[in-house]
């Protein structure tokens, strides 16, 4: 105990050295810091929001690469489903409107490789000895018994079924392509480098920029929008549509939660403070720390992404409390009749130490995300601990140097040490509270601890951003919601069947693996994750074969005869449809089988390509290999990952916490002691979000580990001063008497400035970022709750021992 005392008394009076050191040579620690945050922030205004989910991977992630692979030969999977309903779609009316929104699309939309629609899909007829593959709408019949001719036709077609048209003939559905990659120079000559592995010659390249997703997006409502009307009612969903409504909604929240965020810290900061310095001095801290930081991430190259842009307001509301610390103190000497350096130094000695450990165990905790699978989450802990970092340069190297210089017609009254009796008498009782009943005080919470993380196991893991993010009534959701009722889903799964040599493909008997593969996933059921349809050459094999036998119907069948597999492909291929360039390779060696499927929820997708893996193999047979890909597989499996290392971030983050307080307590006991504070509000959040039923997502499992890292910054405070008087004093009632009328109030303030940010959150527009803000917000109001009843009888235990600690059920503080 002398031990450490010492050592901490060495730390001390070198932040007074310090602190004198600045307040001699202001100037140069202004300059020096101006230089390195105004340099760092004028690059702020570059940083872009990305919300695609192809770049949640890092660059050289090996799933990402195959995925590229994927997207290289196949092109982009990513689609904008237009559907459109009506009293009955083979009406002359509708279809005239259909074709005209068609046109229009096709005309006005950027960046569009292929559009599909009844007016433009394939038709595979037989005519003599000759094959016609045309539009199937090229013409409209001109007699109401050849429209519902047609329409016998389209719906007894598996070709159109659930795929262009919903089965009941009332709903239909145009597909949009756009392209994969970006225009901007510089791509041209990407990726010819010789001897690329798969994906390398696509990671050369750059995927859509927001702002060009953006223009096709408006470019496809501004043609919805002019195409309405009653009986022809159109729905946009798709990945493209959502990404830009969550890049929208990002960056309107984003801006809000600043600002709103700058007034919340400005008014509690005058309430404690009551004037212009005590106000300006710490906005200025953490504004020129946020600058600094988003420059820091443009500058690097990085982007705001969904789990990151809960960066901007953590910065503010984290880095608030480490200038009001000093300035509470600063100000204190002021008061006293301290000269300006002798406050510095002071406030530096005295506050610079617990300031350093509280933001070490933040950047701690937070430093467990960089493990995470999910790129933007890894990258949180690394950018946390860095605008921690620069919060605490700002807030010990800048700040001291400013009170040197700018002039102070009044010293700022700290009102939260103003013996206000009110808030006196509440921390008091709470104190005596505490020492008179501390083993029951300490058994409930334990108690309460343990039930709520016993009721934690019942939580699932899920990822679902148009349910589980967007509100009720968005017209992506609800649009996303109609396409799944009636046109089977807005997503699928990709399967490659790779033969490994040319021409492989022609095989019947790998055709009818295919095929069997097809029939299997169409049968596919389980509560959360159906298949529509399957599509694959498979189709244009059948479609060829009855068209070139008199179009009959029981002719629609895979040729038994390899060659007539052949010539029927190669007639298919002069007719001049290029339909094949998305479902095969031009060396017949690599077939794509894509499996359509409603929206849902990306760990029940990770569940069913499990179930693929297994059984695609068996399916296709022995003559090919098979490789599970696609957006929605690669995102599944990630994401599902990302959450499993998410919640091994909490074993991280509570070990490096329990050994910076350890350090902290000076002793192993005392260390693990001091966590129970720390570790109960964090299990009783758990409790919270199966009252909430708030599932584990990437956000939701991020809370765990911020509120740990934060709510242990008050405990460090807290224990610090009860030590430091308890030391000096040798009375440990004392020492919490004044360690709650000092600290406590400090802690109190930080906890109402730490809970208003967070509960910012709440005016949020997506559902996961209300969430999130409810569960921190809450998580800080139990942990100060914990820290004023509980963290006393703890200290005073472990100080005195129990059977000394019982004198104090009577005291009075």
């Amino acid at each position: 105990m002398a031990a450490a005392r010492s050592i901490r008394d060495r730390i001390e009076q070198r932040f007074e050295r310090f602190g004198r050191a600045l307040a001699r040579r202001p100037a140069v620690a202004i300059a020096g810091c101006l230089l390195l945050g105004a340099g760092l922030a004028s690059y702020a205004p570059l940083l872009e929001v990305d919300t695609s989910t192809e770049n949640l991977l890092a660059p050289d992630d090996p799933i990402r690469l195959r995925y590229q692979a994927f997207r290289e030969q196949f092109g982009r999977d990513e689609l904008i489903l237009v559907g459109v309903g009506g009293a009955r779609v083979f009406e002359r009316d509708f279809l005239a409107r259909l074709r005209r929104l068609h046109e229009d699309l096709e005309r006005e939309v950027p960046r569009l490789v292929e559009l599909t629609s009844l007016i433009d899909a394939r038709d595979v007829r037989g005519a003599g000895d000759e094959l016609v593959v045309g539009d199937l709408l090229e013409a409209l019949p001109d007699s109401d018994a050849g429209l519902a001719a047609l329409e016998a036709r389209v719906l007894a077609s598996p070709t159109y079924r659930d795929l262009l048209v919903s089965r009941d003939g009332r709903y239909t559905a145009l597909v949009l392509e756009t392209e994969a990659y970006t225009s901007q120079a510089g791509d041209a000559l990407a990726g010819f480098a010789e001897a690329s592995p798969p994906g390398a010659a696509a990671a050369g390249r750059h995927y859509l920029t927001g702002e060009e997703n953006r223009e096709i997006v408006e470019a496809v409502a501004e043609v919805v929008a002019r195409s309405q009307a009653p009986g022809f009612e159109i729905s946009t969903a798709g990945t493209p549509i959502m990404i830009e409504q969550l890049s929208q909604r990002m960056q309107r929240d984003m801006r809000n939660f600043v600002l709103l965020a700058l007034a919340v810290m400005s008014l509690l900061l005058y309430a404690v403070f009551g004037s212009f310095a005590g106000v300006a001095l710490p906005i200025l801290v953490v504004v020129i720390s946020l600058g600094a930081l988003l420059g820091s991430m443009a500058l690097l190259g990085h982007k705001i992404a969904p789990p990151t842009q809960i960066l901007p307001t953590f910065q503010l509301t984290v880095g608030v409390a480490y200038p009001v610390h000093f300035l509470t103190i600063f100000f204190r000497q002021l008061r006293a009749g301290a000269g300006r350096e002798d406050a510095v130094a002071y406030a530096l000695g005295h506050s610079g130490l617990p300031i350093v450990m509280t933001a070490l165990t933040t950047m701690g905790g937070m430093a467990s995300f960089v493990t995470a699978a999910l790129h933007p989450i890894a990258l949180l802990g690394w950018l946390v601990p860095f605008g921690v970092l620069l919060s605490l340069l700002f807030s010990l190297v800048w700040l001291p140097a400013l009170v040197m210089v700018i002039p102070l017609r009044r010293v700022p009254i700290d009102r939260s040490e103003a013996g206000d009796a009110l808030v006196d008498r509440a921390l008091l009782a709470c104190g005596r509270l505490s020492l008179r009943h501390p083993r029951a005080l300490i058994g409930s919470t334990l108690a309460l601890a343990l039930a709520s993380g016993s009721a934690a196991l019942t939580l699932r893991f899920s990822h679902d951003p148009i349910d589980d993010w967007l509100p009720e009534g968005d017209p992506v959701r609800e649009a996303t919601h109609v396409i799944n009722r009636n046109l089977g889903g807005v997503t699928s799964v990709d399967i490659l069947v790779q033969t490994g040599r040319e021409n492989g493909l022609h095989e019947p008997a790998l055709l009818d693996g295919i095929d069997r593969l097809r029939a299997w996933a169409e049968a596919y059921r389980d509560p959360l994750v159906s298949v529509t349809r399957a599509t694959s050459l498979v189709d244009v094999v059948k479609e060829t074969h009855r068209a070139l036998n008199e179009n009959r119907d029981e002719y629609y069948a895979i040729p038994r005869e390899r060659e007539l597999v052949a010539q029927e492909l190669l007639l298919f291929e002069n007719s001049g449809a290029d339909d094949l360039e998305r479902i095969v390779d031009p060396a017949f060696a690599t077939a794509r089988v894509t499996l359509r499927m409603p929206w849902g929820d990306a760990v029940a997708f990770y569940h069913f390509v499990e179930v693929l893996e297994r059984r695609v193999p068996e399916l296709v047979g022995p003559g090919a290999t098979t490789v599970i890909t696609g957006l929605v597989s690669m995102m599944s499996r990630t994401l599902y990952a990302v959450m499993e290392s998410m919640a091994w971030s909490y074993l991280t983050s509570l070990a490096t916490v329990t050994l910076l307080m350890i350090a902290m307590m000076g002793n192993l006991r005392g260390g693990l002691v001091s966590m129970i504070p720390n570790l109960a509000p964090i299990l009783m959040m758990h409790g919270l979000m199966v009252a909430m039923r708030v599932p584990f997502d990437a956000l939701t499992l991020m809370a765990g580990s911020t509120a740990l890292g934060l709510a242990v910054d008050d405990t460090i405070h807290f224990i610090h001063v009860f030590r430091r008087e308890y030391e000096h004093g040798g009375d440990a009632e004392q020492a919490v008497r004044r360690t709650l009328l000092s600290t406590g109030r400090a802690n109190l303030f930080n906890c109402i400035v730490l809970t208003s940010g967070f509960f910012v959150f709440l005016l949020s527009s997506m559902q996961n970022l209300v969430n999130f803000g409810i569960l921190v917000g809450t998580t800080f109001l139990v942990a100060l709750a914990i820290e004023l009843l509980v963290t006393p009888a703890l200290l005073v235990l472990a100080s005195v021992g129990a059977k000394s600690a019982a004198r104090f059920r009577q005291a009075a503080l």
